[in-house]
């Protein structure tokens, strides 16, 4: 969820999203 959400949101891509942490996807979604 987080990952398709950050990939999303274009901050990050899925691979980058993958190696992030959760909290810290949530944040930069944020």
């Amino acid at each position: 969820m987080f990952l398709a959400q950050g990939a999303a949101v274009g901050h990050r891509t899925a691979g980058e999203a993958r190696r992030t942490s959760a909290p810290a996807i949530i944040d930069a979604e944020l």
